[in-house]
């Protein structure tokens, strides 16, 4: 069975990013697609972060999956 995980973490915060990503590749996930989401559009009384993103799977066998 594939399984996927997805890691974010904002802009300003780079390293906490690459250790999650770099502890998920060491513990047998493959990288799928790394970016930087931006926000589509933002008011003035909302303020969201630029995030880093990355989507990672796995396949592991039927009876590992919970």
């Amino acid at each position: 069975m594939l399984q996927i995980k997805t890691i974010r973490n904002r802009l300003d915060n780079p390293t906490l990013f690459d250790d999650e990503v770099n502890a998920a590749l060491r513990d047998g996930w493959t990288l799928k697609k790394r970016t930087v989401l931006r926000p589509i559009g933002q008011s003035e009384s909302v303020y969201m972060h630029t995030m880093l993103y990355a989507e990672l799977e796995k396949e592991v066998a039927d009876d590992d999956a919970e």
